[in-house]
């Protein structure tokens, strides 16, 4: 994609997917904490503003992709989805720079984290709140990458993904907090592979 035509690709992109979910208008946000009352909002993606994340978005992608890292035309629109889906989830139909922390889950393989983590998350910092205040046994925590998994199969709207995609972001920073350097390693490795199959489910979908 040439850079010159990325606006009219946001623009015309966005449109097709709000025209795809156009019956929900009218659903009301309320706090969301189950993935079944997400997927009674997933029609509301259509109302969330991402005007004002565009033109950040368009440098975050441009950055990616000049690390050589694999970003189809097709896959920068799904991903608005996602942030789309990540601002509901705050009760907000304003997307801000906050909601690209699903960005740094797009790596083709794990050499790739670091370099989009140092691309995402200077774009978060502002909205990150997320601070763990003492540690759980790593057991309780395999505990819920394990149901997490097992979410996985039943996967099916892009707020569906979004919410698994939270979930295991949560248990990454927490893991990434966590004082058994060892013991954390294997779950780390397990999460990156739970995230990484996510994400190719939801290339497929298209």
């Amino acid at each position: 994609m040439e850079e010159a035509r990325f606006g009219e690709l946001f623009q015309s992109g966005w449109k097709l997917v709000k025209d795809r979910i156009r019956e929900g208008y009218g659903i009301k946000l309320e706090s969301v904490t189950t993935t079944d009352k997400i997927r009674q909002i997933h029609r509301a993606l259509d109302e969330v503003n991402l005007s004002n994340v565009a033109q950040d978005y368009r440098e975050v992608v441009r950055r990616i992709r000049a690390e050589g890292i694999d970003l189809s035309d097709r896959r920068v629109i799904n991903l608005l989805k996602l942030v789309a889906a990540s601002a509901l989830r705050r009760k907000s139909k304003e997307a801000n720079t906050g909601d690209f922390w699903v960005l740094r889950h797009i790596w083709n393989n794990p050499d790739q984290i670091p370099h989009l983590q140092t691309i995402v998350n200077p774009y978060l910092e502002d909205y990150d709140s997320v601070h763990w205040s003492a540690e759980r046994d790593q057991e309780i925590i395999e505990e819920n990458i394990t149901l997490l998994a097992a979410q996985q199969k039943g996967l099916k709207t892009d707020a569906d993904y979004a919410d698994f995609l939270q979930q295991a972001e949560r248990l990454r920073r927490e893991l990434l907090n966590h004082s058994d350097e060892e013991g954390k390693k294997p779950l780390l490795n397990r999460l990156k592979e739970l995230i990484k199959q996510a994400m190719t489910l939801l290339e497929q979908q298209g």
